[in-house]
């Protein structure tokens, strides 16, 4: 049904907006490991560019739940208009 549809879709806008939150998290985290004041972990150098491709992933996968919702809102919408 339409409400189904647009059900699953507010649901892909939420872990959208969920994954946008956990991807500024580790960009933040990226930037404060870069410029801190703190001594550096030897052992892991490239902590920094790992949150960034952390924080990517998240984007990415941001992205492709944006994708879904729009696809499920198209649907909700062309049943509505062949059901009339």
């Amino acid at each position: 049904t339409p409400e189904d549809h647009v059900r699953i879709a507010a649901y892909c806008k939420a872990k959208a907006d969920s994954l946008d939150a956990q991807a500024a998290g580790y960009e933040q985290a990226a930037v404060t490991y870069r410029n801190g004041p703190g001594v550096k972990n030897l052992a892991a150098p490239n902590t920094a560019a790992r949150y960034d491709s952390m924080a990517k992933g998240y984007r990415q996968e941001a992205q492709s739940n944006r994708e879904l919702m729009a696809s499920q809102e198209r649907m909700a919408k062309n049943i509505e208009v062949a059901s009339k």
